[in-house]
């Protein structure tokens, strides 16, 4: 877990956001964001600060808009991240399914014909994008990989 249940709470309200009245459903939001946020950890640079570490952050080489993070340093952005992400949760967004599909539309000539469709954006899905996945995609290595270097 990257940030509070106060942090999120503080930041929601300062969106305008309304989020559910427990810290146990707050709770849930944020861990799904940060299960998320995780699952792109073969994206970011360095390698965990501890071999046993909950999360993927802190990180032990990770450099971000030309900064090298200390061992036991998380970015802002990752923060961010995180509450943004768990806020598209809390407006119902599936994080493993950004895909949007147009409505089927039916149209009928009474004792004719009935045709049903799509409008034509539906043959290929829209991704849907928000600014949880765009400070993710930011927060990546751009090459999808990393290699720590070590000199001696």
């Amino acid at each position: 877990m990257y940030v509070t249940d106060n942090d999120y709470t503080t930041y929601a309200a300062a969106s305008g956001v309304t989020l559910p009245a427990t810290s146990a459903l707050r709770l849930q939001q944020l861990t799904k964001a940060s299960r998320y946020i995780d699952t792109k950890e073969n994206q970011f640079m360095g390698i965990r600060t501890e071999r046993d570490q909950a999360y993927a952050f802190p990180r032990t080489g990770y450099f971000y808009h030309q900064y090298e993070y200390d061992v036991d340093e998380i970015p802002a952005d990752l923060e961010k991240c995180q509450m943004e992400l768990a806020l598209d949760i809390n407006a119902g967004i599936d994080l493993y399914d950004r895909s949007f599909s147009a409505q089927v539309t039916q149209k009928t000539v009474e004792g004719a014909v009935s045709v049903s469709y799509a409008s034509p954006a539906a043959s290929s899905p829209i991704r849907k994008q928000s600014v949880g996945m765009d400070l993710l995609n930011g927060l990546c290595n751009k090459n999808g990989s990393s290699i720590l270097l070590v000199r001696t």
